[in-house]
């Protein structure tokens, strides 16, 4: 090899993107760089919380918190709550930040552990910054502020994010499955990938972002994988995203359950929840029951199982290939390590990036820090098995007696002994972690540093008491979370920004201005709908051309069984301006109001029945907000189904409004455990449960407009409505608006 000019990352999600992202912006104006994943395959995407070191990665690449967070719908993140875990119905946080001011022989909690033996400490996590500001709801960024905390992020968004800035520094990406690596006979090195198109990319050094198969590190390469289940024992996962039920706390929730813990990460539009847990004790099915029994809020998403084998492999740079991500091993996450580990090897690779050829000694250094590094995580990860006082299952039970490694070993003894603890070279977590989760675990010192005793009663009180308050006024200091995030970085649905310049040139439709809007009276309460046939002058045949061309998406922030592409600007513009004033004066809008738009998207119905979630098998409402309004567009020719507006039976309810909602979402809950709602997949149809007491007939080109309160729902037809193809399945144009 003669200089490493041409890189290959194969693979996207968070740890291909970040490395494209990192490489182009810091050493690309001489490299080459290529991106090479495919839309078919899926990424794991469950690790969604991340911890304070992401602050260095992004100081590299110049990225502005703000904008990060917006576009990720991202939230601010203190710590951990572990609950359960030293026993039943016994909590603690596991902050970031530090305990306390320590000294020059001895660290902080020397001090609180005599001070507690007198009485005169309050719980240690009083002493942290961070640790008080998670449980009070408090939390702001000043000038010159200790970079302590970290982010809940979602994961695709946050790969989005970086892509863009791989693009601006010329990454190509290349779509395609790789079928074939070819390795060279003389010296083993990768020398180039072959996509299913039947293009070869070729390159000098490759990285390996395949996730947990590995195809370059391990099938190509066969570097061989180091098994740590034996200390760690969980090897399956259950991700599901729910609706938000409250506004997002500044920690993420462990719950620790009979075979495993269950995991809640907070965004500002949803929460991210899962549960990792062993197969030797529990099945697929009991594990997914209780985690949808500890849900809050309604499912998202189908709940994905997937399994794993917590490990490394024995080389993380093998030959002119290096691994990142899953491929490179897995430690579960309890403690959200993954997303750091990916910015450490991204970080070493730079620092040991070879000038001309890839050296030995290079590759040496990198595999032995990625080792050490691993090896003082797995430790941390394992801390929280071995150590606990439960005993009332077979899983606990095996975690409190199972061997532990040697270096963890020694870590437990010393601090049990003399309440020592010290920060490795290479070790992620520091003395104040390491604290927190022995004390948390149950580990009580024996005794502390003698250089404690030097200091008298008064002086020791004086002591505690000036920490205690250097805390508290730093507290006070900052606003409530809740202000801070509205303010400071909200969230905004990539949905339609109508300041925006429409980026499909070849927009070409135009409205049928003699086609006028009928009311429709209907239901109980003889609520108005909004009607309006032959909308285009072409039966939609150019809007429907303009979808062809477009990269439709699952929306994960809905329930909507399909996906979705933005639609044109100007369409929206000229629906509003059709509409906008029949709504306003069927409904009663106050003048005062502006109309925005909340959304405006292409819809493809493409979910199969068979794997609806209960809630998707019901009507449903879209807002509680009395001047939120739904205006569909029926585009696709042909019988597709219409929409039903259904009563719910026991309740009576059409319409669902604040007062209402929590009788209707109780009283479907329970026929949600109850049931499940049956098994027919899509409502077609009046059931014992709901009546559908009106129906808007499917005609192409139609317009129809409603409140979002009603309790509605595509009356579908499987053999028709069901599939990926514009032409054939059940195409819609959805705008969502809201007068405010």
């Amino acid at each position: 090899m003669h200089g490493v000019k041409k890189i290959v990352i194969a693979g996207g999600g968070t740890a291909g993107w970040m490395c494209a992202a990192a490489l182009s912006k810091l050493l690309g104006k001489n490299l080459d760089i290529t991106l090479v994943e495919s839309d078919e395959i899926g990424t794991v995407g469950v690790g969604e919380a991340t911890i304070p070191t992401l602050h260095i990665f992004h100081e590299l690449l110049g990225i502005n918190e703000r904008e990060f967070m917006s576009a990720t719908n991202a939230t601010i993140k203190l710590g951990i709550s572990f609950e359960n875990w030293k026993d039943l119905k016994e909590d603690y946080l596991h902050s970031f930040g530090f305990l306390g001011t320590d000294c020059w022989a001895a660290q902080f909690h020397h001090f609180w552990l005599k001070a507690n033996q007198l009485g005169m400490a309050q719980p240690i996590g009083d002493y942290c910054v961070e640790h008080l500001a998670t449980r009070v709801g408090r939390f702001g960024v000043h000038p010159n502020q200790e970079r302590n905390h970290a982010y809940h992020l979602d994961a695709s968004l946050y790969a989005k994010f970086l892509k863009g800035i791989a693009d601006k520094f010329g990454v190509k990406r290349r779509e395609g499955k790789i079928v074939d690596v070819k390795v060279g006979a003389k010296d083993g090195n990768i020398q180039s990938l072959s996509l299913d198109s039947g293009e070869v990319i070729e390159g000098d050094l490759f990285i390996d972002c395949t996730g947990f198969r590995g195809l370059l590190i391990e099938d190509a390469l066969h570097t061989g994988y180091d098994d740590w289940s034996h200390w760690l024992p969980c090897d399956r996962a259950i991700a599901v995203q729910t609706t938000a039920k409250k506004s997002p706390a500044l920690y993420t929730r462990s719950i620790a359950h009979d075979a495993g813990w269950q995991w809640q990460i907070p965004l500002q539009s949803r929460m991210g929840n899962g549960m990792v847990f062993c197969s030797k004790y529990w099945t697929d099915e009991q594990a997914l029951a209780v985690l949808k029994e500890n849900l809050t809020g309604e499912c998202l998403n189908e709940p994905r199982v997937i399994p794993f084998r917590t490990g490394t492999r024995r080389l993380h740079w093998n030959k002119n290939c290096v691994a990142l991500g899953l491929a490179s091993g897995f430690i579960e996450p309890l403690e959200s390590t993954s997303i750091h580990l990916i910015q450490r090897s991204i970080v070493k690779l730079m620092l040991l990036f070879p000038k001309d050829e890839i050296k030995q000694a290079d590759r040496d250094e990198f595999n032995r820090q990625t080792r050490e590094e691993l090896e003082h995580i797995r430790d941390f990860i394992v801390l929280h098995y071995r150590v606990t006082d439960r005993t009332d299952t077979p899983f606990w039970r095996h975690c409190k007696q199972m061997a532990i490694p040697d270096t963890l070993q020694h870590r437990l003894s010393l601090f049990d002994e003399t309440g020592r603890l010290y920060k490795y070279d290479k070790d992620l977590f520091g003395e104040a972690s390491w604290v927190q989760v022995m004390l948390g675990q149950g580990v009580s010192p024996k005794s502390y540093h003698p250089i404690v005793d030097l200091m008298g009663r008064d002086e020791l009180n004086r002591f505690m008491s000036s920490n205690l308050t250097s805390v508290q006024q730093s507290v006070d200091a900052f606003p409530l979370y809740s202000d801070f995030l509205k303010k400071y970085c909200p969230y905004k649905d990539e949905g339609l920004d109508l300041r925006k310049k429409n980026t499909i040139e070849s927009v070409k439709f135009s409205f049928n201005k003699e086609s006028l809007p009928v009311i429709t009276p209907m239901g109980l309460n003889s609520t108005p709908i909004v009607l309006l046939d032959s909308v285009t002058n072409d039966g939609g045949a150019a809007l429907r051309q303009i979808a062809k061309t477009l990269d439709f998406e699952f929306d994960t922030n809905t329930m909507y069984p399909g996906v979705r592409a933005q639609l044109p600007r100007e369409y929206v513009l000229g629906v509003l301006d059709k509409m906008d004033g029949a709504i306003r004066q069927t409904y009663k809008i106050p003048p005062t109001l502006k109309t925005n738009v909340v959304q405006a998207s292409f819809s493809l119905l493409t979910q199969e029945e068979k794997s609806l979630t209960p809630f998707q098998k019901v009507p449903h409402f879209d807002s509680t907000n009395p001047y939120f309004f739904a205006i569909l567009h029926y585009l696709s020719t042909g019988d597709h189904g219409g929409t039903g507006f259904f009563r719910h039976e026991p309740t009576n309810l059409e319409s669902i409004d604040v007062e209402t909602k929590a009788l209707y979402m109780n009283a479907i809950n329970q026929s949600a455990k109850s049931t499940g709602f049956g098994s027919e997949g899509y409502i077609k149809a009046a059931n014992d449960e709901f009546d559908l007491y009106h129906q808007v007939d499917y005609r192409t080109d139609r317009l129809v407009s409603y409140p979002g309160s009603l309790l509605h729902s595509t009356v579908v037809k499987p053999e028709l409505d069901i599939g990926w193809d514009v032409d054939t399945g059940r195409l819609t144009a959805n705008i969502f608006i809201v007068y405010e």
